[in-house]
């Protein structure tokens, strides 16, 4: 029930590509990615800290079959060091905490509305938000990976049991 993620690393031709073809039986999602890119878009995630860290963990665990002048294997190494040391120093900015906390009260707030007009659908439709919004608030808070939703909480539960069963 998975797909090989298989990433072509190319010199710049100014567009990247993506596709899904089957081999066999397996499922393989290819991305056919120029290197200039693939540099902007991990150095993007170096320096914004609300950014998605998948570049960066690409990087981190993909296995490399060919690296003529080893450029790939110098943005891998960049990309561990920036997980295992970088990352670990970095805060979460006081303004995104605020905002995070608005946004919560808002949907907590809009969830009360609900309930008084007896809007069973939107007061779901919103509860669903607010859960999806807190694991994200909280994940990037405490600098763990967001991955696919099916493996989010194992992820969470690494080190915080606690909010899975609290959640």
């Amino acid at each position: 029930n998975t797909d090989l993620d298989v990433y072509v690393v190319i010199k710049n031709i100014g567009k990247r590509y993506r596709g899904v073809m089957i081999v066999d039986v397996f499922l393989i999602d290819y991305f056919v990615y120029p290197m200039e890119q693939l540099t902007a878009d991990f150095e993007k995630t170096r320096k914004n800290f609300d950014s998605k860290l998948t570049v960066a963990y690409m990087l981190r665990d993909s296995k490399i079959i060919f690296d003529k002048d080893d450029d790939l294997k110098k943005l891998q190494e960049q990309a561990r060091d920036f997980l295992s040391k970088d990352l670990a120093r970095r805060e979460m900015p006081h303004s995104l905490q605020v905002i995070n906390k608005y946004f919560i009260e808002d949907y907590l707030n809009d969830i009360k509305d609900c309930l008084m007009e007896k809007d069973i659908v939107s007061q779901f439709y919103i509860s669903n938000l607010l859960l999806s919004h807190l694991i994200d608030a909280f994940c990037r808070f405490h600098k763990i990976p967001l991955v696919k939703p099916k493996y989010q909480m194992r992820e969470i539960s690494k080190n915080y049991g606690k909010f899975v069963s609290l959640y």
